[in-house]
């Protein structure tokens, strides 16, 4: 395996907070990823981040390694942020195939990190490409999704209930419209977060994940469950789930997205809420 130092990262914590679900853990802290069609194998020791199956640079911008964190110095002082940075520091935010992305949040609604896993492992062992020397199936693209005639069949059998309608609408729009990917990927936070929107099943919140974890904006907010929970109880923010998403970005800011993940991610490792 080839290897490089890095500071301020935690494989760990990254991989577990809720923005991938396309891994498997081996043994000795050795992960398996399926990114899309690539599929690679990540361990870290202390500083030292060992991998085989992509580059230093692909790894890099997967896991967001370049992020400044003084970038988030604005909000340093917030007492919630201060403590979860100080127990999470190394949490990053990924950098995720874009349409990997779109089926892993469409399955997202309504369910838990456990089985998002287990929805995105069926899909890619049904309609990805079996990868012998990491012994796991790339993510399929829409086009893999609807070469089978009995695709909606297939996908319910992927325990996804009723996204299966969803998946299915989304793979057959992006096939019929085969630049709009890339529309998504080189558009602004409002042109992307209105053309995901545009897509079957995806509302607001679902279009914030894909915006942060897909396409790297920043400033996109998603407001679930734990968050409006969060928004509530430490900050006095209520209302409407447009209410929040707009109170929230003005209140966190231009890497509002980066500050969310890691109070969620402490709220719910540390069931505080």
């Amino acid at each position: 395996m080839e290897s490089f130092q890095i500071t301020h990262f935690n494989l760990r914590e990254t991989l577990y907070s809720g923005q991938f679900f396309n891994f498997r853990e081996e043994v000795n802290g050795l992960y398996t990823i399926v990114n899309g069609g690539d599929i690679f194998q990540v361990k870290q020791e202390e500083n030292m981040i060992y991998y085989v199956g992509v580059d230093k640079n692909y790894l890099i911008d997967f896991f967001g390694l370049d992020f400044d964190e003084k970038k988030l110095s604005y909000f340093s002082d917030d007492v919630y942020f201060k403590e979860a940075f100080t127990l999470y520091r190394g949490l990053k935010i990924m950098n995720i195939d874009l349409f990997q992305t779109i089926i892993s949040f469409v399955c997202s609604a309504a369910s838990n990190q456990k089985k998002i896993e287990n929805n995105i492992r069926l899909i890619s062992k049904t309609f990805g490409t079996f990868n012998e020397k990491f012994d796991r199936h790339t993510f399929p693209t829409p086009e893999q999704i609807l070469l089978e005639g009995n695709t909606l069949d297939l996908l319910l059998e992927c325990k996804v209930g009723y996204r299966a309608k969803y998946i299915l609408s989304i793979c057959k729009f992006l096939v019929e419209q085969p630049t709009y990917l890339h529309e998504i990927l080189r558009g602004d936070y409002t042109t992307s977060h209105k053309l995901l929107m545009n897509l079957p099943g995806i509302g607001s919140k679902v279009a914030d994940c894909i915006c942060l974890f897909g396409l790297h904006h920043m400033q996109a907010f998603p407001v679930d469950t734990w968050i409006k929970k969060i928004l509530s109880t430490w900050y006095g923010i209520e209302g409407s789930q447009k209410h929040l998403e707009l109170q929230a970005k003005e209140k966190f800011g231009d890497y509002g997205g980066y500050i969310q993940q890691y109070l969620f991610h402490y709220a719910r490792e540390k069931k505080l809420l």
